[in-house]
C-alpha cells in the first residue's frame, strides 16, 4: 500500500511550561524567567499519556536548573503550552 494511504493513529504530546523563579537577597527580591520542554510522548492504542512521567521530567529539569546554587524557588507557572500533533 502506498504511504499516502497508510493511516497513522497516534498523537505526539509536547509540554512547554514557562516558570518564574524568585529569591530574596539583601538588596531585595529577584525574579528570573525559565523555559522548559518536557520529553515528547507518543500516544497510540498501546501507550497512554503518562502524566507522572511528565511531572517527573519537569521536576528533574527544575532541580537541575536550580542545582547551580542560585537559591531560587519556583514562584509560579506563567505559561503552560500543550502541543498535540
Amino acid at each position: 500500500m502506498p504511504l499516502c494511504f497508510v493511516r497513522f493513529r497516534s498523537i505526539r504530546v509536547h509540554v512547554h511550561p514557562d516558570i518564574i523563579f524568585a529569591r530574596y537577597t539583601e538588596v531585595g527580591e529577584q525574579r528570573v524567567p525559565a523555559y522548559f520542554c518536557c520529553h515528547v510522548q507518543d500516544i497510540d492504542s498501546n501507550n497512554s499519556l503518562d502524566c507522572n512521567a511528565l511531572v517527573a521530567n519537569l521536576a528533574t529539569q527544575v532541580d537541575h536548573w536550580n542545582s547551580r546554587g542560585g537559591g531560587f524557588v519556583m514562584e509560579r507557572i506563567t505559561n503552560f503550552i500543550l502541543v498535540l500533533t
